[in-house]
């Protein structure tokens, strides 16, 4: 080889090194070149703080759509984004309406009659908690036969077949609840968070609804999970009508009775039949359960009142400077429980936890990234969803009418229910190991020294029971975190047992108030984890994605694809 021919091959070379080197700064390694900047000093936890008491002020009744508090806190919030002069999320409004329903189902005359002739006389709101399905608004059951299906489930992979080998059609079904997994402790269920599904209220009711049953009756047993939600705030909740999205069509659905009968009834209604409820907890537990007849009947009047009412989601944007099309999304509940007009004393839920932590952190948040220099490169959506408490009403509503094209939304990173257990060394991945958020979190917390952690508690299905479920289902990468147990000052087990305490005295109860004792230290070391996930992926161009085994993998593939189609096509 020549000198001059050596020189070319090596120019060759290191030019290609140049432009591989170009390259990987350019995409996968670009985050390396992104300084994010520390958010948190004293100024942005007071005005914090001054948000958090606000929202969470008797002043505010609970927070409840459709109430006098309700509105003043959207009203709260469009003030406040206004204020740090971010534009209008929805097309020049800062609002999406959302329309709801709110249900109430009376009855009378329910009873269980066994063959013998014995009945068993069953009080509405006392021992039975029920939703009248379909388009009528009365539905009379006579003589109908109750069918014991075990926990409902259907799944060939763990061999569950609940409904082999029996007709269901026009009967009533009565199931446990959650599923044989959780009831064994199997770690092959419980160890994959998908499987939660198989818990789920609706999963069964819908898996009743396609063999023909004509109602679906749940056996509410507090120790069949781990979830610390108890018969009287089901029924407290239940009296404040059942709600659900409105969107004029006739309610199709063929299943017409749902309800939640209380264990102690239940066991009563089993024993009727001669039946012991433990034994059939372990039988529907044991592999080759085959729902049976009780051989007892089912009788009752429902009648059903409706209201149609609307509420609001509330967005505002930062536009971003070269990609603004391309959007990074943060998300909060503003919604709670309002106040029980029928509770002597304190009847106000208003829920600084839940979720008044959450919604002022998307204020704060805003306030961070409005006081950056320059705006970030893609656009960064601020969203105050409705109607969580409901059955994340809100959020499944923009998810289905989505502001912004969700094939082209960067991710989402949904804040529900921050802790005050004050500064920790970890924070807690609801739902880790799904998608490539979980890298970004890693980075983010390291810089403050601190650890991320899978999810201690995977039993109570967190990262389904939040808003950021219902835009994962269309596919958008979407993250839910929390501030972490293991206390700085006292200790993991410390944190282990203070998380316990607090959903045990304050979940859901009207002692969920703020008061100046709460600590925030927590939480910011949380929102400065958060700032800078979301400010590196607005300042990148990379498009995070899920896990390749992940479910929702090939519905982001999909649309992902849709988009970038569409891009080529103008």
């Amino acid at each position: 080889m020549s000198r001059g021919e050596g020189i070319r091959k090596m120019n060759r070379f290191c030019s290609a090194i140049l432009i591989m080197l170009f390259v990987l700064a350019s995409t996968g390694c670009a985050y390396r070149q992104i300084t994010v900047p520390e958010v948190i000093d004293s100024d942005f936890a007071t005005a914090y703080r001054n948000d958090l008491k606000t929202l969470s002020s008797d002043e505010f009744q609970g927070r409840r759509p459709g109430t006098p508090g309700g509105k003043m806190t959207q009203e709260y919030l469009i003030n406040s984004f206004k204020s740090m002069g971010l534009e209008p999320g929805n097309h020049g409004s800062y609002v999406q309406e959302v329309n709801l329903i709110s249900s109430k189902t009376t009855a009378s005359g329910i009873t269980a009659v066994g063959v013998d002739g014995d009945s068993l006389k069953i009080e509405m709101n006392t021992d039975i908690l029920s939703g009248l399905k379909g388009e009528s608004d009365t539905l009379s059951i006579t003589v109908k036969e109750l069918i014991f299906v075990g926990f409902g489930n259907e799944s060939e992979k763990f061999n569950w077949h609940d409904y082999d080998e029996i007709d269901v059609e026009g009967k009533i079904v009565i199931i446990l609840r959650n599923h044989a997994g959780f009831v064994n402790q199997d770690s092959s269920v419980l160890n994959d968070p998908a499987n939660v599904r198989y818990g789920f209220y609706s999963t069964k009711m819908k898996t009743a609804e396609s063999h023909g049953a004509l109602g679906a009756i749940v056996i509410f047993d507090s120790t069949l999970s781990k979830s610390k939600y108890y018969w009287k705030q089901l029924a407290r909740r239940a009296s404040m009508g059942r709600n659900a999205l409105y969107d004029g069509e006739i309610d199709s659905s063929a299943l017409k009775l749902q309800a939640v009968l209380n264990l102690g009834i239940g066991k009563q209604l089993l024993a009727l039949a001669g039946y012991d409820y433990d034994s059939l907890v372990v039988a529907a537990s044991t592999p080759g359960f085959k729902a049976f007849d009780l051989g007892i009947t089912f009788n009752g009047e429902f009648t059903r009142e409706q209201t149609i009412y609307s509420s609001n989601n509330v967005l505002a944007l930062i536009r971003g400077a070269k990609r603004p099309d391309e959007v990074v999304i943060y998300t909060a509940h503003w919604d709670h429980l309002g106040m029980d007009e029928a509770m002597e004393g304190d009847n106000i839920f208003n829920g600084a936890a839940d979720n008044g932590t959450g919604t002022a952190s998307i204020l704060s948040l805003a306030r961070a990234f409005k006081a950056q220099p320059l705006p970030p490169k893609r656009s960064i959506l601020f969203m105050g969803f409705t109607a969580e408490e409901m059955g994340l009403l809100g959020s499944k509503y923009y998810a289905d009418n989505p502001v912004f094209t969700l094939g082209k939304s960067i991710a989402s990173i949904n804040i529900d229910m921050l802790n005050f257990g004050g500064a920790t060394n970890d924070l807690i991945i609801y739902g880790s190991g799904k998608s490539d958020l979980d890298k970004y979190a890693e980075r983010a917390a390291k810089k403050l020294g601190m650890r991320i952690q899978d999810d201690p508690w995977p039993e109570e299905r967190y990262y389904y029971r939040s808003d950021n479920i219902s835009l994962a289902r269309k596919g958008l990468p979407s993250m839910s975190m929390d501030n972490g147990i293991d206390s700085r000052e006292h200790g993991r087990e410390w944190g282990m047992e203070y998380h316990k305490a607090f959903v045990d005295s304050n979940y859901h109860k009207v002692s969920d108030e703020y008061s100046e004792e709460l600590n925030v230290d927590g939480i910011m070391q949380y929102l400065q984890v958060v700032f800078d996930i979301g400010y590196t992926l607005a300042n990148s161009s990379k498009y995070p994605n899920w896990n390749k085994e992940d479910e929702f993998r090939p519905i982001r593939d999909a649309s992902r694809s849709k988009a970038r189609m569409e891009k080529t096509l103008k």
